[in-house]
């Protein structure tokens, strides 16, 4: 289930993440913005984040697995039809 990502969100202080932190820290400063989309699954193993005019940024757990990670990007696609995220 895909819900909103707040500032200070605890999914963003969890082992899973901090493991990849230095690649992704902008996410913290995205989600800083209340004009971002960020969002995160119920079960904390993706975030997605992304401010108006920039592409998006998409964090995955290293511990979901490849057929895993094609059912969260679905129900994330789902989530985000009809949604402009990136102006052409």
């Amino acid at each position: 289930m895909i819900e909103l990502l707040v500032p200070n969100d605890d999914i963003l202080n969890q082992n899973q993440f901090l493991a990849d932190e230095v690649r992704y820290n902008l996410i913290h400063r995205i989600c800083e913005s209340e004009e971002s989309t960020c969002l995160k699954t119920s079960d904390k193993n993706m975030i997605f984040a992304q401010s108006p005019g920039h592409k998006a940024w998409l964090w995955i757990s290293q511990q979901i697995t490849d057929n895993h990670k094609l059912t969260y990007i679905e129900e994330l696609l789902r989530y985000l039809k009809g949604t402009t995220l990136y102006p052409a």
